[in-house]
């Protein structure tokens, strides 16, 4: 009896580690069917596109402002916009919570004139948020989440 509890709690602990990463199942539970274009809409005027490997797990998501005004060859796009820092920060901890994301291994950093990227390494997954500089207003361009293995 003992080692069917064993084998059971094991089987748990396992199911909980590799079901973290989230499925496009999830995502329309949580935001509706993509789009015509293949993004959830997760706020209005924001935009999440999934990508998922042959085996159906999810690789990379994508997150940002859904343009108005697509660039085109022959009208160049308007200034980028930016979500806030606030919203952007609420949608990432919705879409991966710190606690499916393993142990936290650090940060980097990369500043390019006013845009700044931030990549922060856990044990699942690598987050890049792509950022606007206060001078212009604030603000973050787009969010990546990529899972590693």
């Amino acid at each position: 009896m003992k080692s069917h509890v064993v084998i059971l709690l094991a089987l748990i602990l396992f199911a909980g580690i590799v079901g973290v990463s989230q499925t496009t199942s999830d995502l329309q539970k949580k935001y509706g069917p993509p789009d015509s274009e293949g993004r959830y809409i997760v706020r209005p005027g924001i935009g999440l596109i999934a990508t998922v490997d042959d085996a159906g797990t999810m690789r990379d998501i994508t997150i940002g402002p859904i343009s108005s005004n697509p660039k085109s060859a022959a009208q160049p796009a308007e200034k980028p916009t930016v979500m806030k820092a606030e919203v952007a920060e609420t949608i990432l901890s919705e879409v991966l919570p710190v606690s499916k994301r393993g142990r936290y291994k650090g940060t980097g950093n990369a500043e390019f004139g006013c845009t700044s990227v931030d990549h922060m390494e856990y044990e699942k997954v690598v987050i890049s948020i792509r950022n606007r500089c206060a001078e212009q207003g604030g603000g973050t361009y787009s969010m990546n989440i990529h899972w590693k293995g």
